[in-house]
């Protein structure tokens, strides 16, 4: 149900915000006057990148499929629009290093004495980064998790239920004992919940742990190459997954584990990443090298060229 509020959240700022001001403009009023080449012009004035472009593409179909449904419009004419050309993302995460900066700046991101219980503030923080590194779930699946999906295995190492496929098959990950320690460290806030009381809307919670978050990332002032790093929540998730295949875990399991609808949107973000596909090329191109340590041809001997001595003409 929360997942459907979000997405219902996202339907309502590309509606209110854009398209609706966007026809507002125009002076269209009812959905029957958005024709094709209306819905392109739409399209063409986003400002987005190709990836965010298609993703809202996406949600203009599905409404214009939901009003042809009901036999407000005709047809489909959005199924028309052709996806805009999405290049590669832009794929950072945290280094090892850096992950360590991190934890050591929640202790000093926040100094202010006020809120509820402030004197754990910097314990939550901490908490809050390691469980979002090492399960790769996003910064709104983070707030809502709930405590029963915590659990430990017969083999004593705990883990995480991420989530159900839709064949009710669990996809569980395995958490380091240090995570399972900041969490222990921090007094719970709800009993079904690590990181929100279960008041309120999700997404308001989201927005106080962005904030709080850009502080630790202000604190821990990230550097490379002699300049700051840009920092954003979502840079957990990408560790979670680089590091993963990193280690040598396969894309097919990585993409799995984090939810994707297909490997191919994996393979988008994170192929470049995937060490065990880099060694099984590598493997692949030394699979004819026997050749080259076969013993070498003898040196074809060079034919003697005689040459005929010039003579003289008798005149001179």
């Amino acid at each position: 149900m929360a997942r459907t509020l979000w997405t219902l959240t996202h339907y309502e700022g590309l509606f209110r915000r854009q398209l609706s001001p966007w026809c507002k403009l125009r002076g269209i009023h009812f959905v029957d006057e958005l024709t094709l080449d209306l819905l392109t012009k739409f399209r063409n004035s986003l400002k987005n990148l190709g990836t965010v472009k298609n993703r809202k593409l996406s949600r203009v179909r599905s409404f214009c499929e939901f009003c042809a449904d009901r036999r407000w419009v005709a047809t489909n004419v959005a199924k028309k629009i052709k996806r805009s050309q999405e290049e590669a993302p832009d794929i950072d995460y945290f280094q090892p290093e850096e992950m360590n900066a991190l934890e050591n700046a929640c202790f000093i991101s926040h100094r202010w004495e006020r809120g509820r219980d402030y004197e754990y503030r910097d314990k939550r923080l901490r908490a809050f980064i390691l469980f979002a590194r090492w399960t790769g779930l996003s910064i709104i699946d983070c707030v809502r998790f709930e405590r029963y999906r915590l659990r430990r295995n017969s083999d004593g190492v705990w883990t995480v239920l991420l989530r159900r496929m839709k064949n009710g098959n669990p996809v569980f990950v395995a958490v380091p004992p240090k995570v399972i320690e900041a969490l222990n460290s921090i007094p719970p806030v709800s009993d079904q919940y690590f990181f929100w009381t279960g008041n309120g809307r999700p997404q308001t919670a989201v927005r106080g742990w962005r904030r709080s978050l850009e502080h630790v990332f202000k604190a821990a002032k990230l550097k490379r190459s002699g300049k700051f790093l840009r920092c954003h929540p979502h840079m957990f998730r990408h560790t979670f997954a680089i590091e993963k295949l990193l280690g040598g875990a396969s894309l097919e399991d990585v993409s799995l584990l984090l939810g994707h609808s297909s490997t191919k949107v994996t393979e988008r973000h994170y192929l470049k990443f995937d060490q065990r596909r880099q060694d099984r090329l590598v493997r692949a191109s030394m699979s004819d090298w026997e050749q080259a340590e076969s013993p070498k041809p003898s040196p074809a001997k060079r034919a003697k060229v005689l040459r005929m001595a010039r003579t003289t003409d008798a005149g001179d």
